[in-house]
């Protein structure tokens, strides 16, 4: 962990003179930071881990059930049925087996008919338990449901969800199966149901919690809900299901299965003393511990999770040390991961979006100790326990808004509750005065003086841009002035267009777009400081291919060739600039698609919706064992 490493003497002169003017001498040019690890190679053999649990193999993760459907030789006969499950409807749909498109084996099970034309209406399969097991009901409380989904492309369907029902009473439990992002293709999902349960927090849609604690104890249908988001006609509607599978949970909060015998992104990271990383989000409706395969993979083949960051109360507190801050979540992710031996990232401080209205409309003279409390408590609670902090997040203004930073003064359109006055608006900086961005430093050096600091932001990784230079020269007056930083972000999350790559703002062809990268990063470590690659995206089109046809899956092929290019341009820079502290991307899985870089651009990461290694992983992979 970095709480066990060597405090860099420079730095702690520099938290003591925290409020002086430059007063600390001149990096050597090219020097590599200290304190937080060395990133010279330990060896040729992995470094040894506590004693891990073997991970299950596919046959032992669904010992309890599993249905393809190849006996059914009617739907109706077996006891499957449609649209009744208790949810109101105006659809009328029945349900037939597939031959033509199937998951696995030579059938499958689908739901068709006219769907309702008000928005959220739907059509469902429901499965009575009686035709599943032969019993009444079946307690889920501590198991994995898992099943595989088809949306057609000319379907209205929009979504597909689990639904649990006992006797006139049903639940939705607020778990995706699939989406309208992946139509046209099988879709797999596992939802770990135990979840709901351990997160006390977590709502289900249709009923009070503790009516749907009880369906989940005793229910006796499970459905499947394809549901439309707008209002419109009552046009044919289907979807199509295959592979229905039970298990229990096969870990718990204190045991992650890991296998340490196979090849991986963890074992070789770790030789280099590089953490590469992944995010994990615990809300109460975005809840990724309910997917056991998401779980799993973070801890296979990551060594540092991403995932410690505190919500503001909604309210404001006459003293800001009474702030009410929840760290339940936070919490479940610390237990998790670090029974896994991976380290761990928090963010604190300010961040200009998902704020509540009181601290949006505080003024800018009162508003520094509910900032300066919130990085208490938050650093005070880990402290010793992690690898790096984001004290702060996205302060340089965008390329075309014609100003520094985003500030009190830049009142825009409203963004809805994610940012009421704008994208532009801030109200941690008054014009130009950033002198809270610097508070949040001094006051986390202060709460742990061995935590090791970090100002995130996007597009300031291409030296020589704009954005890139005013982030540059904010970061190095910091420096110069004695505030306790250790490090910048670059969040990296691009796209490829062709054969370019970069934002908006900001494209590039590959090669000059590394080239500036390479750059940019060692000229933070001719100021002493670390980078971490904190949100990697490399997004590729994927709104203009029928992945049903073989041109379209060789158009898809070629493109994640030219992703797996990107990525391991970015793994060589890491790998070879000793300054690299992280390099986190920023979804485990092209399963979810939060933070999708661009319209019509997504499938960012290094495993595909079913968790499979992609080209990215495998050039990334390679980077990493190079000797």
């Amino acid at each position: 962990m970095l709480a066990e490493r060597t405090t860099s003497p420079i730095l702690t002169v520099l938290f003591l003179l925290a409020s002086c003017t430059a007063c600390n001498p001149a990096a050597p040019q090219n020097a590599t930071p200290t304190g937080i690890y060395s990133r010279e190679p330990t060896g040729t053999s992995p470094i040894e881990q506590p004693t891990w649990t073997m991970q299950p193999t596919e046959t032992d993760r669904f010992p309890t059930y599993e249905n393809n459907f190849e006996s059914l030789t009617d739907a109706a006969a077996g006891g499957i049925t449609s649209n009744q499950n208790g949810i109101p409807t105006e659809s009328k749909s029945t349900i037939r087996i597939n031959k033509d498109i199937v998951h696995s084996g030579s059938q499958s099970l689908e739901a068709y008919g006219t769907i309702g034309s008000p928005a959220s209406s739907s059509i469902s399969i429901d499965f009575p338990v009686r035709s599943l097991i032969g019993k009444d009901s079946l307690d889920l409380s501590n198991k994995i449901l898992s099943v595989s989904v088809f949306i057609p492309k000319d379907s209205p369907i929009d979504k597909v969800y689990f639904a649990f029902s006992k006797g006139s009473q049903f639940a939705i439990i607020p778990v995706l199966v699939v989406g309208s992002d992946v139509k046209g293709r099988w879709f797999s999902n596992d939802i770990n149901l135990s979840r709901f349960f351990e997160n006390q927090s977590a709502v289900a849609f249709g009923r009070p919690r503790n009516i749907a604690e009880n369906i989940l104890w005793d229910c006796d249908m499970i459905s499947l809900v394809g549901q439309r988001f707008a209002e419109g006609g009552t046009p044919s509607a289907s979807f199509i299901v295959d592979d229905l599978k039970w298990s229990d949970v096969p870990y718990s909060l204190d045991s992650i299965p890991v296998d340490k015998s196979v090849d991986s992104l963890r074992k070789y990271a770790d030789l280099r003393n590089l953490k590469i990383g992944s995010l994990l989000l615990v809300y109460d409706h975005t809840d990724y511990m309910m997917d056991p395969r998401y779980v799993q993979t973070l801890a296979q083949e990551f060594n540092l999770v991403s995932g410690i960051n505190t919500t503001w109360p909604g309210r404001k507190t006459e003293n800001p040390s009474d702030m009410d801050l929840q760290y339940t979540h936070n919490d479940e992710i610390f237990k998790l991961y670090a029974g896994a031996q991976l380290s761990q990232k928090g963010a604190t401080g300010g961040w200009h979006v998902m704020l509540p209205q009181w601290i949006l409309d505080e003024d800018f003279h009162t508003i520094q100790p509910y900032l300066e409390s919130r990085i208490e408590k938050d650093v005070s609670r880990y402290k010793g326990n992690i690898f790096l902090w984001d004290v702060f997040n996205e302060t340089v203004a965008d390329a075309d808004d014609g100003m520094e930073f985003r500030n009190r003064q830049h009142k825009g359109p409203s963004a809805g509750d994610i940012a009421p006055y704008g994208f532009s608006y801030s109200p941690w900086v008054n014009g130009s005065d950033t002198s809270l961005i610097w508070t949040a430093f001094v006051k986390a050096r202060q709460t742990d003086p061995n935590a090791k600091l970090f100002l995130n932001d996007f597009d300031n990784e291409q030296i020589g841009q704009p954005k890139a230079e005013t982030f540059y020269h904010l970061v190095a007056d910091m420096k110069k002035e004695g505030v306790p930083i250790d490090g910048v972000g670059f969040q990296l999350r691009v796209w490829i267009n062709g054969d370019t790559v970069g934002t908006w703002n900001y494209r590039q062809s590959i090669k000059a777009y590394l080239d500036r990268v390479d750059r940019s990063v060692k000229r933070y470590a001719d100021l002493g400081l670390f980078v971490e690659f904190s949100e990697v995206e490399v997004g590729i089109r994927i709104d203009d291919i029928d992945l049903s046809t073989s041109a379209g899956q060789k158009t898809y092929e070629k493109r994640l060739a030219t992703q797996a290019e990107v990525y391991r341009g970015l793994a060589k820079i890491a790998v070879e600039n000793k300054n690299v502290a992280a390099f986190i991307i920023w979804m485990v899985s092209d399963r979810y698609q939060q933070g999708a870089v661009a319209p019509g651009y997504g499938d960012t990461s290094l495993f595909d919706a079913e968790y499979k290694p992609k080209p990215a992983y495998y050039a990334v992979l390679e980077e990493l064992k190079k000797q």
